[in-house]
């Protein structure tokens, strides 16, 4: 029926040029927000142009072969109709691990 990608992305921010202080927890919160927005909708449009050309290009009948091999044997011979239908959920998490030597805005 579905399928969700979870993704987890680990970042550091290696410098600042803005007078805003980034290094406040909401501000880092924003940021990951943004950054975790930004790759889900990037995610989003590779799947729908896969799903378009019904192309799994993104490996998703390989996930299902590992880890549910008696549900694929039983799709198998229509997963080229099946995946373009196949709702696919994208999951993105982020978390900032270190901002180097960052202390203060410009």
């Amino acid at each position: 029926e579905s399928v969700t990608y979870k993704t987890s992305v680990l970042s550091a921010i290696p410098e600042q040029q803005s007078k805003e202080d980034i290094t406040t927890e909401a501000a880092l919160s924003g940021l990951c927000s943004e950054e975790a927005e930004y790759i889900k909708v990037r995610m989003e449009d590779v799947i729908k142009t896969s799903k378009l050309y019904g192309i799994d290009c993104i490996g998703l009948s390989d996930r299902i072969v590992i880890q549910h091999p008696y549900k694929w044997k039983k799709i198998e011979k229509q997963w080229t109709e099946i995946y373009p239908q196949l709702k696919i959920n994208v999951d993105v998490t982020c978390k900032i691990s270190g901002s180097y030597d960052i202390s203060l805005p410009n």
